[in-house]
């Protein structure tokens, strides 16, 4: 693994981080097409993740799936009723229906429809849910009033229209929530504390609409810098509070921090670039229970994810893989392989992933808090790289699997690190204890 930080144009910097990915998988090749929008999901109901993606290529666009076989085997099936879909825009995957599977909900055609296809068998039934409509660029799926169906929220150039859920798959006619000027996209995210999931939309900066039940909205206006083309939601710099990252046209990807109401603030910049970012995701990706950014950046072909400080600021960022004159434009995250952590997934002409290998790591003390202690296995060495950043001094030993010990019981003082040599390379437990007798026990994977 290729580990960078981008300092200007061109100059890079290696790092060693906590967090191991194996090779490169590659899935497809698709030259004939090109891959412009991937999600995870179990779409046959198997117990594992499999891999949706949509397909441009003229004069029809499809939508194709992937099943998991094993961790590095899939099997590509076309979605027959989705085989010929005309300006293929979106689609959003989730459990609709509660039939063992996962449902699709798709905008295409022109004029421009919001359809789903449902899973009956093998074989997947198109239900148009709304058509005629103006330029339908996106869709989510989530329980907006909290009756245990899922909706549709959908961005329509100028109008932003709640579908309500009658019965698991059946929607009302559609309710417009929000109108006016020309939209790009919506994401939706608890953005104050009344338990009601509410909705970002981006324009001349973004806007966010607090829900206040039975369809009504409050409109809170945020700082409009620029054009906003993307919107993810998380918590950003662990205040409790869903923060905001926003894709503003010539100026990257930007943090906005929320006051824990709605009101949101401009904190950071968490990829200063002047390219096109059509997806990007916020996930931990190195098991250090802060949220990363995974993203592609189309031009030079990279697929990369920014380190989270801790603190919501992103000053380093690890290559994932480099595909020359590829304009990588699709990128999802999945725990592909069930171990914990999430897993990158990218495409365009190629559709490729890594499986990753870090592991979380927390030790509770007596008085019940959760303490940050990393075990961070080196993918270039046989060694493990630790990092105490609790407020006490804590001893440990590593063993092997048998629960021979491989270590003498050393100290780590808060806020030290230190590098432990293993003869061979392999899975280890690290035994912790803490000045209270607490212990918890992890496994750390070591390359050599």
């Amino acid at each position: 693994m290729k580990s960078l930080l981008l300092l200007g144009a061109g100059l890079f910097w290696p790092l060693w981080i906590c967090a191991q990915f194996d090779p490169v998988i590659f899935i497809d090749t698709v030259f004939q097409k090109t891959i412009r929008q991937l999600e995870v999901a179990d779409i046959n109901h198997d117990g594992k993740l499999d891999i949706i993606a949509a397909n441009k290529q003229w004069p029809n666009d499809h939508l194709t799936y992937y099943v998991q076989e094993d961790e590095e085997t899939y099997t590509r099936f076309d979605i027959p009723t989705a085989d010929s879909l005309r300006n293929l825009e979106h689609f959003a995957v989730g459990e609709i229906i509660p039939s063992g599977g996962a449902e699709l909900v798709v905008a295409y055609d022109f004029p421009w429809k919001i359809s789903l296809f449902s899973r009956q068998g093998d074989v997947y039934q198109e239900t148009v849910i709304d058509d005629s409509l103006d330029l339908t660029q996106q869709v989510i799926l989530a329980d907006f009033n909290q009756d245990g169906w899922t909706d549709i929220l959908s961005l329509q150039h100028v109008e932003i229209v709640l579908y309500l859920a009658l019965a698991p798959g059946v929607f009302d006619e559609g309710r417009v929530i929000y109108a006016g000027t020309e939209f790009y996209a919506i994401d939706a995210g608890y953005y104050n504390a009344d338990s009601l999931l509410d909705v970002a939309v981006a324009s001349d900066g973004f806007d966010i609409l607090l829900y206040q039940g039975q369809n009504q909205f409050s409109v809170i206006e945020s700082p409009h810098i620029g054009l906003t083309f993307h919107l993810q939601s998380a918590d950003l710099d662990r205040d409790g509070d869903t923060d905001i990252a926003a894709y503003e046209a010539l100026r990257g990807i930007l943090f906005y921090s929320n006051d824990g109401e709605g009101h949101f603030t401009l904190q950071d910049t968490i990829l200063a670039s002047s390219d096109v970012f059509d997806a990007y995701v916020l996930s931990d990706m190195d098991c250090d229970e802060d949220v990363d950014v995974y993203t592609s950046v189309a031009q030079p072909g990279w697929v990369i994810w920014i380190e989270n400080d801790g603190q919501g600021h992103f000053p380093v960022y690890h290559e994932l893989h480099f595909q020359a004159g590829e304009l990588i434009r699709a990128v999802a995250l999945g725990d592909l392989d069930a171990n914990g952590s999430t897993d990158p997934v990218w495409g365009n002409k190629i559709l490729g992933a890594r499986l990753n290998r870090c592991m979380p790591v927390g030790v509770s003390d007596a008085r019940g808090d959760l303490m940050r202690f990393r075990i961070c296995p080196n993918p270039a060495a046989s060694n493990i790289h630790m990092l105490n950043e609790t407020d006490m001094s804590l001893t440990c030993q590593v063993f092997d699997l048998t629960g021979r010990p491989v270590s003498a019981v050393f100290q780590i003082d808060s806020g030290e690190t230190r590098d432990i040599e293993m003869a061979d390379s392999g899975l280890y437990v690290v035994r912790i204890q803490d000045e209270y007798g607490m212990t918890e026990t992890r496994k750390a994977v070591v390359a050599g």
